[in-house]
């Protein structure tokens, strides 16, 4: 799926695109250190009134700019936010030289609720995430120090 949005006119609309197809399945956040993630769904609001009036991308028609999480109740994270975090998914493509850049955890997406995009983006195959063992390693050896 990561190949066919970067070649398209509007990444960031085939993303949220993506996001609106995804919507209501089940996704988990990367967890921290040993603790392991926590599970997580997410709804897309079609109420265009309140979110969305000022975004300034191309728009899906029926659909707003802020997918609401469910797991905690009112947060929620609009579109600005994930183009952010599309954005920095460039940053490291170009860094890396690869097409599906390999980002070590969630707050390398520089972007609010990036602890729910990321795996959201993992998931769609715009990013890779380090095998969750190598990462509680490291994390052991930092405790340690």
């Amino acid at each position: 799926m990561a190949e066919s949005i970067w070649t398209q006119e509007d990444p960031s609309f085939a993303v949220w695109k993506m996001i609106i197809e995804h919507q209501g399945e089940t996704f988990e956040t990367s967890g921290r250190g040993r603790a392991p993630g926590v599970p997580f769904s997410y709804t897309v609001r079609q109420d265009v009134g309140k979110s969305g009036k000022h975004y300034q991308g191309q728009e899906v028609p029926g659909w707003a700019n802020e997918m609401v999480i469910d797991r905690k109740k009112g947060k929620s994270i609009t579109r600005a936010s994930v183009d952010i975090a599309l954005e920095q998914v460039r940053v490291f493509q170009e860094e890396q030289g690869e097409e599906v850049p390999l980002v070590s955890g969630p707050k390398k997406l520089i972007a609010f609720g990036a602890s729910y995009i990321y795996p959201i983006f993992a998931s769609f195959g715009l990013i890779r995430m380090p095998k969750r063992e190598r990462i509680q390693e490291l994390s052991f050896l930092l405790e340690a120090e």
